[in-house]
């Protein structure tokens, strides 16, 4: 009787239509291979002992308690069918049948007590060989699939459903789990040029074609910050920031391509952006901000940061017709510099970030000291900030931010 039990879960298993990618999690992997071993009737004690001893192991290596913990993940997290259908808005009546099927499939396997396969591989072996082997808990309701469904609509599926922020590694997306972000709230200074950037996110987020960002200026000013900041804001939680290193922006096409079709909007991030000469990834840029054949997704923007606002050296001798420092003629001198300066007039909107004058540093430097709840009067904080500032590239943000963790020591 106890082993029909487990026949019929073998079957059902088998049939798993919509999130049959399922079978691809271990624990549940390995007790669809142990129900097969049961169903026949003739296998090796030992295996099947070990199978069980597998499932546990695999439980507590994921500190799941029950097969639901470890299950539930992965039907949020992994590309399936109805996952993208859910997502996307297309299809999911269709599958919706298919996917309570399956969910039921997989709710009746957390709900099987540990008792019942232990006596089937005891009934099989002829004796009690799986005495002493621990439980894990089951699960007393179904799996809910409303509460999935709605997830999938707020957070799409698949990597993307993982996380707000991802970086281009090796060809591929990895998610980062503990992004250096900040919040808004607590950024200072540069209200107007943030502004500017949070009301271009927000149209983005609204679904509507938006212009690319070059963030350009001095150093230390806020501008990574700025744009990074974008993810922590409640009102934006479709949105995703992808990275993208300098030495992979040949592959923007590949990115583009990963991401065209999903729900969420994303922002391409490119950071301390800047060319020398001949560098074939000023070219794939340009193609990609404006001109090539394959157009940008509506739901793509790019947001760079940079030093220099033209993003390529230009060198005096290529103002006066020269190549290099050598003097050797170019015909067209005036051609290679407006190629260069035109890559940052592809950014539809261009935001200065410079340095600040003394008074705005010492205002940044108190407001920072209150949010810090710094024990020290204004005019002695003055002073010191001026002091430090003195000691330091530039009156930034950054500059600012060093000082207050400084005086947070003493």
């Amino acid at each position: 009787m106890k082993e029909n039990i487990l026949l019929k879960q073998y079957i059902d298993l088998s049939t798993l239509t919509v999130y049959r990618g399922v079978l691809e999690s271990k624990p549940v992997d390995t007790l669809y291979r142990l129900f097969g071993e049961i169903a026949k009737g003739n296998a090796d004690p030992g295996e099947l002992c070990g199978m069980y001893a597998t499932v546990y192991y695999e439980l507590a290596k994921q500190d799941a308690g029950t097969l639901e913990e470890s299950i539930t993940p992965f039907l949020k997290f992994n590309v399936s069918p109805y996952a993208r259908a859910a997502a996307c808005g297309e299809g999911e009546d269709r599958l919706a049948k298919a996917a309570h099927r399956d969910l039921d499939i997989l709710s009746a396997l957390c709900a099987l007590p540990c008792s019942v396969i232990k006596s089937s591989i005891d009934n099989v072996c002829g004796f009690q060989a799986s005495s002493g082997l621990p439980d894990w808990k089951t699960s007393e309701k179904p799996i809910d699939f409303d509460a999935l469904t709605v997830f999938h609509r707020i957070n799409g599926y698949g990597i993307f459903a993982k996380s707000h922020a991802f970086v281009w590694e090796n060809g591929a997306l990895r998610a980062i789990k503990n992004p250096d972000t900040i919040n808004v709230e607590n950024m200072v200074g540069f209200e107007w040029q943030r502004e500017q950037v949070i009301n271009n996110t927000r149209a983005l987020c609204k679904g509507n074609r938006v212009n690319n960002i070059l963030l350009y200026g001095d150093s230390g000013t806020g501008k990574s910050a700025t744009v990074k900041s974008m993810v922590n804001i409640p009102e934006f939680y479709n949105l995703r920031i992808i990275e993208l290193p300098k030495d992979h922006l040949s592959e923007i096409p590949d990115v583009l391509r990963l991401v065209s079709g999903h729900q969420q909007k994303f922002v391409f991030f490119i950071d301390d952006l800047s060319f020398e000469n001949n560098e074939e990834v000023f070219s794939s840029l340009k193609i990609v901000l404006e001109g090539g054949l394959e157009m940008r997704p509506q739901n793509v923007v790019i947001y760079a940061t940079s030093n220099r606002r033209h993003l390529v050296r230009e060198y005096f001798n290529e103002r006066k017709g020269t190549l290099s420092t050598d003097a050797e003629e170019e015909v067209h001198a005036n051609e290679t510099v407006q190629e260069k300066i035109s890559l940052s007039e592809r950014f539809g909107i261009k935001i200065p970030y410079m340095a600040l004058n003394k008074k705005e540093f010492i205002n940044l430097v108190q407001e920072l000291a209150k949010q810090e709840n710094i024990p020290m009067s204004e005019d002695e904080l003055s002073a010191r900030a001026i002091e430090w500032e003195s000691h330091y590239p530039g009156r930034t943000p950054r500059t600012a931010h060093q000082f207050i963790d400084y005086l947070k020591t003493l």
